[in-house]
């Protein structure tokens, strides 16, 4: 595991942006912006390694702060090699000083990072970090790109050789509007305080990844960020924070949609249901804090009655494996073939829509061809659905048709 780790607002984040070659963390001028730590798997060369970017390192003994230190602490432990960030533009700090004291008494390989070298007088003020006492160096600029391949191809040698286990994970996320209880979920499904949770709504701000072993099956699970109404998004970081959490449907393959199962789906609700259905990811419903009471939900998502709802308490822990059991199960629903055989019968059984022809021509969400002699009504696809959905499942799976 290869962990960036160094003092607030020193280019930590952006770094893991430039090595993932796309955006996968909030990026800003405020200071901390980065609460839990953001871990990403890598594939270069034919090798697979973890990259973690963590909180910005400060003295602090209160608070959420406090609590994002617990966490860089916890993560560099377990590194293999640390990038120390620093900041060339500040020059050698005594703060800098004091962090490099702490960071080799953990016995890892250190490398140090001068961020922020974008000019020929910055590449020369960069050697002044000698005195910082490490043998490894690298000048670059992770805004602009300079050094960062350098630095990721010796990241690569170093790191052993390691099947691929990104591209056939299942990836499930847990979305939701702010303080419905995303980040304690996981916490409670880990039985360990791997998310940062606090009282104060926001508290996440990344979309992070855990790689989990559950019933068996390896799969990766993603925190995300609350979703809220337009008008209300106001900050940066915030604007940031909800555009990563849209970006990040479309390499999911399961929503598990979190709501508080003491009252009706909101509209932030459904348009994060709907979302996730445009894309063709599946959608489970989990209704949290049922310890505070149950609303019954049925009539809130007619819009989408074949999608599960799970009732559950994840501060609790009640039922909290039953979500993602269903999942899985959605994922593998995705995935589901209907034979050409079962097909037929189907149409045969139809009675308010005659079709010459259907054919399932794709998975993941599964993709139908209909076959007619005039172009078919919504409401007509509504009833081949659910004809389809009554004899082949694919609850919680969206189904799409094409015509011809």
């Amino acid at each position: 595991m290869v962990v960036i780790t160094g003092r607030e607002n020193v280019g930590k984040s952006t770094l893991l942006n430039r090595i993932m070659r796309k955006n996968v963390a909030v990026v800003g001028k405020t200071p901390g912006i980065t609460r839990d730590f953001v871990e990403k798997w890598i594939e270069r060369d034919g090798k697979t390694f973890k990259v973690v970017d963590t909180g910005g390192i400060f003295p602090c003994k209160t608070g959420i702060k406090k609590k994002v230190q617990e966490k860089v602490q916890e993560v560099l432990n377990n590194a293999s090699i640390i990038l120390f960030i620093v900041d060339v533009k500040d020059g050698v700090t005594p703060f800098d000083e004091d962090v490099a004291v702490a960071l080799r008494k953990l016995g890892r390989s250190i490398w140090l990072v001068v961020n922020k070298v974008d000019t020929e007088k910055r590449l020369f003020a960069a050697q002044n970090f000698h005195v910082l006492g490490f043998d490894k160096l690298y000048p670059i600029s992770a805004l602009k790109g300079y050094g960062v391949e350098q630095l990721v191809d010796d990241i690569v040698k170093e790191v052993p050789s390691s099947p691929s286990i990104c591209a056939s994970l299942p990836v499930i996320s847990i979305m939701g509007r702010p303080n419905v209880g995303k980040s304690t979920y996981i916490n409670t499904l880990l039985g360990k305080e791997r998310m940062i949770v606090d009282e104060s709504p926001g508290t996440t701000i990344d979309v992070c990844d855990v790689t989990i072993r559950f019933h068996g099956r390896e799969l990766i699970l993603a925190d995300t960020p609350g979703l809220k109404k337009g008008q209300k998004v106001k900050t940066d970081v915030e604007k940031g924070a909800t555009a990563l959490t849209i970006s990040n449907t479309k390499r999911i393959d399961v929503g598990i949609v979190m709501i508080e199962s003491n009252a009706p789906l909101t509209k932030e609700d459904k348009r994060i249901i709907q979302l996730l259905f445009r894309r063709g990811k599946g959608v489970v419903i989990a209704a949290n804090k049922s310890d505070l009471g149950r609303y019954f939900l049925g009539h809130s998502v007619s819009f989408a009655s074949h999608i599960p709802i799970i009732y559950m308490s994840a501060l609790l822990g009640r039922d909290i494996n039953v979500p993602l059991k269903e999942a899985l199960r959605i994922y593998d629903e995705r995935k589901k073939r209907v034979t050409a055989d079962g097909l037929d019968i189907l149409r045969s059984e139809m009675q308010h829509v005659r079709l010459s022809g259907l054919r399932q021509v794709s998975i993941s969400p599964p993709c139908f061809r209909v076959t007619t002699r005039r172009r078919l009504k919504n409401s007509d696809l509504s009833y081949i659905e659910k004809c389809i959905r009554n004899k082949f499942g694919f609850r919680g799976v969206p189904i799409e048709f094409e015509q011809k």
